[in-house]
This record gives C-alpha cells, structure tokens and sequence, in this order.
C-alpha cells in the first residue's frame, strides 16, 4: 500500500531539518571528519532536566521524533492509534563501548548499571513513546544496511492491517570511534543522526508525497528503474555503468544512511519519482519508491 509522508524530521552534522539539509551541496564537502549531530535544539521541546539522564543515541531519536511532529504541523496524536518503529544499524555503541570498558576496568560489581540499560537497541523506542505519549504498538529493528528497509516494510503492514491509523518511524546511528575504523568505506567520512518520518495511508493531500513500493531488485531491473527515476543511493553505486546519486559526504556513512537519502528525496522541490536504494551485505538492491505528487 501507498503511504503519505506528512512530517519529516532529520539531524545530523549538517544540522537540523529539511532545510538545512537541502542547504548543503556535496561537491563542496571534502572533509574527512566525522559528520557528528549537535543534539542542543532538543532543548527547544524538552525540559533539560528530562534530558540530564539521557544518554546521546536516545537524545538523537527524540531531537528527529519532535522535529517530525513539528514538520507536521505538530499534530495531535492518538496514543493507541499511533505506532512506533525504530531501525537501527548497530544501536548505541558509544553507550555500549562505555559499559564494556567499565566491565573490563572495574568488574561487574562496579560497572554502571546506568550504561547497561542504556545499552540495549530499543531504549530509544522507549524513550520516545513515554515522552511523546504513544501508547500503540513499538517495534525496534536492527539489521544492519536492511533496518530501514525492513522497518518502512512494517510500517506498510501496520497500516494495511488496520493496526494504527500513524507511524512515528525513525531510523538513528551514533558515532563510534570503534566502529568507525569497519564502517569507513573508501573516502567517504563516518557519521551519525537521526532521521524520522510521521506516516499515514495514502487517503488525500500529503505533506512530503508518498512511498509506493517496497522491494528488492537485481541490477538488470534497477538499471530499467533508472530510466523513469531518479535513482538515490545510500553510498556511491553503480549500475551498468551509471552512478546513482549519492549524498553521503553531507551525513557520513552509517548503516542507516538510506533514511536520509529517503529524506532528501522525499523533501525536493520537483515531482520527480524516486527509488531510494541501499545495497545490503548479500548484495541485494533494497529499493523505496517515492512519488513527490502532492496528493491523490
């Protein structure tokens, strides 16, 4: 099923929102340091006493879920018609390399229980829907390259099924000088940030246009799919000898970086299609269809 993008909220090392993500042009953007996101404007929309416990993988997800929101046109929500999906590649790292360094330098009796609970995938997912009191179905989703996919993949179901009339779906990853030193693919310099869409059925006017289908290609097809789209691609890509767009020196690269192609593919100005697409580890094009048209 076709699905309404009615608020978009991204952050990052190109700051926060659409704008200041459309503002940035690649081919300027040379730097091999790490795309790191500023997380200070989440004090626009949360007491900084709520935040003071909080660790930066979960100040990431709820800094994307309130700029979403305010995207929208700050909606109200309905708590048990409103779902949350979360997709992450790897989760909070920097909080789960802090709680193995303190295992290994102070034992388990001295260890902060703090940064274990921190720790775990779905905090963020947590976080978010006490905050933004959303009380219907949670899900967090880590597989590597494939978690936003999968997820804009459950977010189509829930809808289909009737399960929520919305989907608060957000895909974050956090900078780990650990993992930099894997995820760091040719000259393209690491990142992180949070990028979060508010999703309804296609039913009427749409902020952001639309996503359609939702599937795996080859390259044959893909390759097809280039000649009526405007093809995105979360690193640089090739098919059959053409380049895919790639805007991945703006954000870094992190496993998650599909969402924001999906972001600024979602937000240009023309009623181009797209097919946002990420290459998973088996080599498989995960491709997100979008169509820019105002509405049905």
């Amino acid at each position: 099923m076709r699905m309404a993008v009615q608020g978009i909220g991204v952050a990052g090392g190109f700051g926060e929102g659409l704008e200041a993500l459309r503002a940035q042009d690649v081919s300027l953007i040379n730097s091999s340091e790490p795309r790191l996101a500023d997380v200070t404007a989440l004090q626009q929309f949360v007491a900084p006493r709520a935040l003071r416990r909080m660790d930066h993988f979960s100040k990431l997800a709820l800094l994307g879920a309130h700029l979403a929101l305010q995207d929208a046109g700050s909606p109200v929500l309905e708590p048990g018609r409103t779902g949350i999906i979360i997709a992450t590649g790897c989760g909070p790292t920097a909080t789960t390399f802090q709680f193995l360094d303190g295992l290994i330098d102070d034992g388990p009796s001295l260890v902060s229980p703090m940064a274990f609970a921190q720790s775990v995938h779905n905090i963020p997912a947590a976080v978010v829907g006490i905050q933004l009191k959303i009380a219907g179905p949670c899900s967090t989703i880590s597989q590597l390259k494939s978690s936003v996919f999968c997820g804009v993949q459950t977010a189509q179901m829930w809808l289909a099924e009737g399960r929520v009339d919305r989907v608060l779906f957000g895909a974050i990853d956090e900078y780990s000088s650990v993992l930099s030193q894997y995820l760091v693919e040719a000259e393209e310099p690491s990142g992180e940030g949070a990028a979060f869409f508010l999703f309804e059925r296609a039913q009427g006017k749409t902020r952001h246009g639309l996503i359609g289908d939702v599937r795996m290609t080859n390259d044959d097809s893909l390759a097809s799919f280039m000649r009526i789209h405007r093809v995105l691609a979360d690193r640089p890509l090739k098919i059959h000898g053409e380049d895919a767009s790639c805007h991945a020196n703006i954000w870094g690269s992190m496993f998650i970086a599909h969402a924001f192609e999906l972001a600024f593919a979602l937000s240009a100005d023309s009623v181009t299609s797209h097919v946002c697409v990420s290459r998973d580890e088996r080599g498989q094009n995960l491709c997100i269809f979008t169509d820019s048209a105002g509405g049905e």
